[in-house]
């Protein structure tokens, strides 16, 4: 437990123990091995997130971007425990779920939920809405009474109310269902068990703009009303300043970059935060921000580059940044830390 004052691994301050977040992960590390090939090649582990922390307070929504591949749903599905972590700390309100058995963890599974990208892989196309909603009711043991089936029937009508469907689809199959309408049917489902934590892992990239819209105002509408926790997993830039209070930038399974959603927005430091940041379409004709192309491809993460990840594409690379992997510092306002000495020693 971090004393009063005392530093966080992220690199921000300590956070009192009277106002604990909900959600701190420390030093989570996620490395999947390789099977030695068929003719004997070495086998090696994918590195897909290295010595990650972050925090997500109560009724807060923290978004974590990056390009295809960074790692962003690997530490998604590793906070709820879909995948084992290698090595780290998962906290949730001071319990470090790592430790705890499957049967353990079942109780915090309720406080734990997630909606998945696709939302036409992610429904069972052999079961109803009604069986799909309530299987979460059923697991847990929840709505009890004299009539359970009942109980649990109209459970799922008011949460088909609650996402903006018909109560008449509850007998419906995920095949009658727009994408809209079955991302709506996914939130119910992770809300049917009174969370107070989701992952939200992009949960409208494989949706319409107008209907990305919706989903984002249902999400911030239930925020207001129930005080739930969000991790939003997004590539989509101008989705993330949207809907989230901070934002956390990923570059092969590091996190680089994370301010309030203001002030990275308003000042990205460091250079890959710069050159995402620039590929945003301009919002008006006047804007004259100009797109930074980044040289190369991202390195494998079988055999990330020693130093810092991003020291093969940074147009700031200097010798020291092939040493050692620099540490998360804070930097300008209060909250913003930096995986970059070139940006730390210019600001000085």
């Amino acid at each position: 437990m971090i004393a009063d004052g005392e530093k966080h691994p992220s690199g921000g301050a300590a956070v009192p123990e009277r106002d604990k977040p909900l959600l701190d992960v420390r030093h989570l590390t996620k490395h999947f091995p390789l099977k030695r090939g068929l003719f004997g090649g070495g086998a090696g582990c994918v590195q897909a997130v290295t010595d990650v922390s972050l925090t997500v307070n109560a009724g807060e929504t923290v978004g974590l971007v990056g390009e295809s591949g960074c790692g962003k749903t690997t530490i998604g599905r590793t906070i709820l425990r879909l995948i084992e972590p290698t090595s780290g700390e998962i906290r949730f309100e001071g319990q470090d779920l790592v430790q705890l058995s499957q049967k353990e963890l079942r109780p915090y599974r309720k406080q734990m939920q997630i909606i998945f990208q696709d939302p036409y892989s992610s429904l069972n196309p052999r079961m109803t809405v009604e069986q799909i909603i309530a299987e979460g009711l059923r697991v847990h043991d929840t709505g009890g009474g004299a009539n359970r089936s009942a109980h649990r029937r109209q459970a799922v009508r008011d949460l088909l109310r609650r996402v903006g469907l018909p109560e008449q689809a509850i007998d419906r199959y995920p095949h009658e269902f727009s994408g809209g309408q079955r991302q709506r049917i996914g939130i119910a489902r992770a809300l049917a068990v009174n969370p107070r934590f989701i992952v939200c892992d992009e949960a409208v990239s494989a949706l319409d703009v107008s209907v990305q819209a919706q989903i984002i105002n249902l999400l911030m509408d239930l925020q207001q009303e129930t005080g739930i926790s969000y991790l939003f997993i997004a590539h989509d830039l101008s989705v993330v300043e949207h809907i989230s209070r901070r934002v956390a930038v990923m570059y092969l399974g590091h996190i680089v970059e994370t301010a309030a959603t203001k002030d990275l927005y308003a000042d990205p430091r460091h250079p890959y935060t710069r050159a995402l940041l620039s590929a945003v379409p301009k919002r008006t004709p006047a804007d004259t921000k100009q797109r930074q192309i980044l040289s190369g491809e991202p390195p494998s993460p079988i055999k990330p580059p020693p130093g810092c990840p991003f020291e093969p594409r940074c147009p700031l690379a200097a010798p020291a940044c092939r040493e050692s992997l620099p540490p998360l510092e804070p930097l300008g306002a209060p909250g913003h830390h930096v995986r970059c000495p070139v940006v730390r020693d210019a600001a000085r």
